[in-house]
């Protein structure tokens, strides 16, 4: 009993300490940048009575979990860092997780809390801990998913397995309510459950078998009744570009490697140690080497590594799928073979090399902090609201520009104060012939199309109309366009 207990005390110490180091590079900046689309339908969707909350996520192939989660903490008034605040408790939780994990299968403190910083400090993880999305409620559910799956590769008594089994159930079932990227976590547990019954001696399989049949029959019927109301919007736009070898190796550099893309266009995001990354490449190879006796642990931990990027890979031959934050809870089973690498050394060097870890960590996020990873649209749009005049308009070139307007404006409380919003090339020309100008926001709140040209004026042929051009970052312009007469009344 007292080294039970001493475990814990151990094993609590460690999460806590994780979970504030992870927390504290979260809540840094976390409402800096400006929210973007995905951003602005979680603003939408919580600000819904709930049944309609329900039915607009479950309408647009969504769970409702999260978005009922974060309902109970923020309000459609919520500023960027009140809206994100959840994700970043989930995402430090799951790093305190994580380094419990890392110190089971490492052997050590010192393993646990390298597998923790790997995760805190990852520069991707940091950006979806940052993210008002479902992605820190799936990683949190997958990673408790895996202490379940690594304590049963440890187990050798049934009855220590109870834990064991509970821990997987709770976190598979938070990671399948979280999105439903985390059916492939599903396929992954069951893979090793049976890896693990069939090299079990002949006599302890029967109870294995009763074991996880009730546990994945628990899992099943509480989920699966979900998927008959999950319904693919028709006519649904893919917005996911064609993967290349180049966009392949930018993407796995960010989820694996310390590197990052930007959310919105994927463009490599430069950092303070680019180098880091291939040091933990080689750890997790070593690390993966030291395992090989713990032949279970290894392959829970390889299969959870591996399975996310050769699905979406074969996903993508009839249509995009392969991008980076689909990628995300493969990177947590592979930070811990990374920190496995440890054991190897003595305490000292352990102690040394996580000390380092820490440091580069912190080095090479510190660029995250300035960069500019989503587009401003959000700004332009206020800056529009306060320069108007009685009897402008606001002209948004898409359907997703007026629903980002109208969120905004319900959150702000302005929707008999903001300009009229105009839709096409012909109602601005309209206007401006009735006497009153035009605020045009040059930019989209969400993933970059390619234009005709790259001025929107230009596009729909009133450049020489444009009286103030204003910058907001390098992807928005607010601009406006001059009434072709006096001001109308």
């Amino acid at each position: 009993m007292g080294r039970f207990l001493a475990w814990v005390r151990v094993d609590g110490l460690l999460a806590l300490g994780v979970f504030l180091i992870a927390l504290a590079v979260r809540l840094r900046g976390l409402g800096e940048q400006p929210l973007w689309y995905d951003e602005i339908i979680t603003l939408n969707r919580v600000a819904l009575p709930f049944g309609e909350m329900v039915a607009d996520a479950l309408l647009n192939m969504h769970m409702p979990s999260y978005y009922a989660l974060v309902r109970l903490f923020v309000d459609a008034g919520s500023d960027a860092a009140g809206l994100r605040l959840p994700s970043a408790v989930l995402s430090s939780l799951a790093a305190g997780v994580l380094a419990v994990i890392g110190r089971r299968v490492g052997g050590s403190v010192w393993t646990g809390l390298a597998a923790g910083l790997l995760f805190a400090l990852s520069p991707f993880q940091v950006l979806y801990g940052q993210e008002a999305r479902a992605y820190g409620l799936l990683l949190f559910g997958v990673v408790l998913g895996l202490a379940g799956l690594t304590r049963l590769a440890a187990s050798s008594a049934p009855g220590s397995e109870r834990c064991a089994w509970g821990l997987w159930a709770a976190g598979t079932l938070i990671a399948l309510y979280a999105m439903t990227l985390g059916l492939p976590w599903l396929a992954v547990s069951a893979a090793v459950v049976l890896a693990l019954i069939f090299t079990r001696p002949k006599p302890e399989r029967c109870g294995l078998w009763v074991r996880s049949g009730a546990a994945f029959g628990v899992v099943l019927v509480l989920w699966l009744p979900w998927l008959a109301f999950l319904t693919e919007t028709a006519g649904r736009i893919n917005w996911i570009p064609p993967a290349t070898v180049q966009s392949t190796v930018e993407a796995l550099d960010a989820v694996f490697l310390f590197g990052l893309v930007d959310p919105v266009g994927f463009a490599p995001v430069a950092l303070g140690a680019p180098g880091l990354g291939y040091s933990v490449l080689l750890a997790a190879a070593i690390g993966a080497w030291r395992l090989r006796r713990n032949k279970i642990a290894l392959f829970a931990l390889l299969a959870a590594t591996l399975v996310l990027p050769l699905v979406l890979t074969a996903a993508s031959l009839a249509r995009p799928t392969f991008i980076p934050r689909y990628l995300i809870w493969s990177a947590p089973p592979f930070f811990v073979l990374a920190a496995a690498a440890l054991g190897g050394l003595p305490r000292t060097g352990q102690a040394l090399a996580v000390a380092a870890l820490a440091g580069l960590g912190l080095f090479n996020l510190e660029p995250y902090y300035r960069a500019e990873l989503k587009p401003d649209w959000p700004g332009a749009l206020r800056a529009a609201w306060a320069e108007a005049e009685a009897g402008d308009a606001l002209y948004l070139e898409t359907d997703m520009e007026h629903f980002c307007a109208k969120v905004f404006e319900t959150a702000a409380g302005r929707e008999d104060a903001s300009p009229k919003r105009i839709g096409s090339p012909d109602a601005v020309a309209a206007w401006l012939d009735g006497g009153g100008a035009v605020w045009v926001i040059d930019g989209f709140p969400a993933f970059r199309a390619p234009n005709e040209s790259p001025n929107l004026a230009v596009r729909i042929g009133l450049a020489d109309r444009v009286t103030l051009t204003h910058a907001f970052g390098r992807d928005v312009t607010l601009i406006r366009l001059a009434p072709s007469t006096g001001r109308k009344d």
